[in-house]
Order: C-alpha cells, then structure tokens, then sequence
C-alpha cells in the first residue's frame, strides 16, 4: 500500500507542477509573489522548528477541460526559504471552487504536504491523506477557504501527514493560515 501511495504523491505532484505551470492563461508561468506579498504560517508539531512562517506564497486556481468535463484546481504554496521547508496543499473540484471546507480523505484526490530540504537531494516529504489506511471516512485534514475573490484567496488549514516512502513518521501541521495573492489560469 505504500507504493500505492508514494505513487499517488508523484502523480500528483507532477500533474499540480503541469497545471500551474502550463495553466491556459496568456501567463506562461504564474508569478512569484515577492516576500510580504502574502502570509502562509502554521505549527509543525514534530519539525525541529515548530514555527513556520513562509516568506515566498503564491496561490493558484486552474480550469481545465478533461475530456470533455471541467476541472478546477486551487493550490496554495507557502516556501520557508530560511529553513528549505515547503507546505503545499490541492483542492480538486468538479465545478468551480468557492469558499468553504475541504476535507483530506483517501476518497477524495484533495492532498497536503509538507516538505523538509525542500528542492536538495535530501529532500523528505510527508503526505495527507495517508493511502495505507483504508477507513473512506477517515478525515486527514481539512482546508477552509475563507475567502476567494478574483485574486486573493484567504483561509486556515491543517493536516496530518505520513512520511511518504515508509510511512514510519508523522507531521502534524496545526493552526495553518493562508492570505495570499491569487492567479487564475484558464478562466
């Protein structure tokens, strides 16, 4: 089951990196907001650093036609750069994403995680939902999107996440909030 889950990480990861980068807006690559342009912290009980306070944010909501059905993904990055950590989290809808509460469960594709040695080699991330337990009602977090205008999205979040190769330790983000720039891509 693990493989199950690290392959769902990669998929994911792979298909989020694709949609912002290639969105279907004129902007080929959404901007980097500067530092202070946004707030993104949380509390990362087991981290060796509790605190996080992200100073590069960024949010973006995608629309794409698959297969003839639309799909909507809303994605909120808040990088650490002083400590190389990294939570990102993906909001997946059938119809256009509008505030209210997202739910990580393994029967959804809604996904959050945290990254420590974010972009080295030794990179170690940690996954929400987990995939290895089976319980379809279990929740694993949760994403409240407070307010979403045409570019600004603000809310809270938290999650717990396991280690996404073996499964052999957890990251519980509490007390996570995010106000920041917003791009469209696709609309």
């Amino acid at each position: 089951m693990r493989a199950f889950g690290k392959s769902i990480y990669v998929i994911t990861l792979f298909i989020g990196i694709i949609l912002i980068s290639c969105g279907g807006s004129d902007d080929t690559d959404p901007p980097q907001n500067p530092p202070g342009a946004g707030t993104f912290t949380a509390t990362v009980a087991e981290a060796t650093t509790t605190n996080y306070v992200a100073d590069i944010t960024n949010g973006v909501l995608t629309k794409t036609d698959m297969s003839g059905s639309e799909q909507y993904t809303f994605y909120v990055k808040g990088q650490e750069t002083s400590t190389n950590r990294l939570i990102h989290f993906f909001i997946y809808t059938p119809t256009e994403t509008v505030p209210g509460t997202y739910y990580l469960k393994v029967t959804d594709v809604n996904q959050a995680y945290y990254i420590e040695n974010y972009d080295t080699s030794s990179a170690k991330g940690w996954l929400a939902p987990d995939y290895s337990d089976p319980d379809p009602n279990k929740i694993h977090g949760t994403v409240n999107i407070t307010e979403l205008t045409t570019d600004r999205a603000k809310g809270t979040f938290s999650f717990t996440a396991v280690e996404d190769v073996t499964g052999a330790t957890l990251r519980t983000v509490t007390n996570g909030s995010f106000d920041v720039p917003l791009t469209r891509q696709g609309f």
